[in-house]
């Protein structure tokens, strides 16, 4: 576990935030609630442990950080984990992107690959061509 890591003097962390929602259009809001009071009530720490996720809920948070510790035969200190909430990305890495899957393929077949496979790339020449790209593939969305 390290600290969380800041660029420029921004600190940002990125986090897997999984989050339920029932749709305006539904056509079932009632049942849909009840799952999802269900799912945020009582199935949520079996749910939790299924995902090995951290509850968001505060009061479940000190049993769950103990539960993690027990399985390291050092004390890790995951109250960074904690902390590094506060720094959580907006918009999150799991938000909405525009033409996903060409913005995708851009990122994880191209980019990735890249600089996976070259030696002596300049990452900031590299990182701005990617930025460009991504820029011209979300303003297709438009």
């Amino acid at each position: 576990m390290g600290i969380v890591p800041s660029y420029n003097g921004k600190v940002t962390a990125n986090f897997n935030a999984d989050t339920f929602r029932i749709m305006k259009s539904t056509k079932h809001p009632e049942e849909a609630f009840t799952v999802l009071s269900y799912l945020l009530g009582d199935a949520s720490l079996k749910l939790l442990a299924t995902y090995g996720a951290m509850p968001a809920r505060l009061a479940d948070q000190p049993d769950y950080l103990a539960s993690v510790e027990s399985n390291y035969a050092w004390d890790p200190d995951f109250q960074v984990a904690v902390d590094g909430v506060a720094y959580a990305d907006n918009p999150s890495f799991e938000a909405y992107m525009p033409n996903y899957l060409e913005s995708r393929d851009r990122i994880v077949n191209e980019f990735t690959s890249l600089i996976q496979t070259t030696e002596g790339l300049n990452m900031d020449d590299e990182i701005a061509k990617l930025q460009a790209d991504l820029q011209a593939i979300f303003d297709k969305q438009k």
